[in-house]
């Protein structure tokens, strides 16, 4: 009941933020409290497991885009989800079915006041919070979350589609604690790089910016942003050449041909970077 309500009180404050889903009503008074929102499409860990466990790179850029964006509009509002992985993104329904929703805010948590103006202070032996598979090292090894954090493990779950595991999957332990513990352990032996290894190094570019953010330090968004599109360039040019202007479809990893956004080049454009950021 508490996670809850602290989901209902974080998503009233989020109201209209980019990329979270609309609270249309609370209600604690009953028996069993309520929680009422946006009726969402199928979370992208369910699109994976369609997909055959497997996300193509040109579909990753077009995902991650937007899945920074939502991360970025909720650190701007003040708050840290805590909890960011597969299940936790969903697509939307009708004319909104191309856009990437942030959900599930049970485990959310401010980070910045307005009225005080303070960031919160980064304190140590805090209780594990989030996912162990794609939490950050930091969360793992007891400090509280910033949203060094979330951008952390959003790199996990870039890497977790576009490999279809993650090493750290299956630790057998004896306790929760052993296996945070071994799964901790393999993160700090695996480098960036080796970890995508054979998949475009921009995502990995985003584990690498997390890793040397201080506590308190804004994440580079926009620089993360380019670093993605800039991945098209280093796609075979068979995948650069499908991108049509077009809708985009992520149950089957597709796109319906329409009208070549520029024949004869494959470079970047303003109308294929509105697509990636789910605009066009």
């Amino acid at each position: 009941q508490s996670l809850l309500a602290t989901e209902a009180s974080i998503l009233k404050a989020l109201a209209g933020t980019t990329g979270v889903p609309r609270l249309v009503a609370w209600d604690d008074d009953g028996i069993l409290p309520m929680l009422v929102m946006d009726r969402l499409g199928p979370s992208l860990d369910k699109i994976f497991a369609v997909n055959g466990n497997v996300m193509r790179p040109e579909t990753m850029l077009m995902l991650t885009c937007q899945m920074l964006d939502c991360l970025q509009a909720v650190h701007e509002m003040g708050f840290i989800h805590r909890d960011v992985k597969p299940a936790n993104f969903a697509l939307g329904r009708g004319a909104e079915r191309h856009k990437v929703y942030l959900i599930d805010f049970g485990l959310a948590k401010q980070f910045y006041s307005e009225e005080s103006q303070n960031h919160i202070p980064c304190k140590q032996h805090r209780r594990f919070t989030g996912t162990a598979e794609f939490s950050s090292t930091y969360a793992l090894q007891g400090l509280e979350q910033s949203r060094r954090d979330d951008i952390q493990a959003l790199g996990y779950v870039a890497a977790f589609f576009l490999r279809g595991h993650l090493p750290w999957q299956t630790p057998k332990a004896e306790t929760v604690k052993e296996r945070n513990r071994m799964i901790l352990e393999m993160k700090l032996r695996t480098d960036a790089s080796e970890l995508l290894n054979g998949h475009p190094q921009q995502f990995a570019e985003i584990l690498a910016h997390s890793s040397n953010l201080e506590f308190d330090a804004t994440p580079n968004y926009h620089m993360l942003q380019q670093v993605l599109v800039g991945g098209w360039d280093t796609l075979p040019t068979v995948c650069r050449q499908s991108l049509w202007k077009s809708d985009f479809d992520p149950l089957n990893g597709t796109v319906v041909e329409r009208e070549p956004l520029n024949s004869g080049s494959t470079s970047i454009s303003s109308s294929l970077l509105l697509l990636l950021k789910g605009l066009a």
